[in-house]
């Protein structure tokens, strides 16, 4: 099971690197709350908002285990 979909199945924030459509790159820790073939929609504890992302953008994810959520 890829970690996307064991972010959403077992509700674990997952730290995502994410690149824009103007090619900026970022780090996100998100909790998946849908999945589609392309789009992901997810809570992103940065922006403190639902955002929608795109599968293709996101470059890599290391799901966040409990000892990890206080940093």
């Amino acid at each position: 099971m890829n970690d996307l979909l064991r972010s959403m199945r077992e509700q674990i924030p997952i730290d995502i690197i994410y690149v824009s459509n103007k090619n900026i790159f970022t780090k996100r820790r998100i909790l998946v709350k849908s999945m589609g073939e392309q789009l992901i929609r997810a809570y992103c504890f940065n922006r403190k908002l639902y955002r929608t992302f795109k599968k293709e953008q996101i470059l890599s994810t290391q799901l966040v285990y409990q000892s990890q959520r206080s940093s």
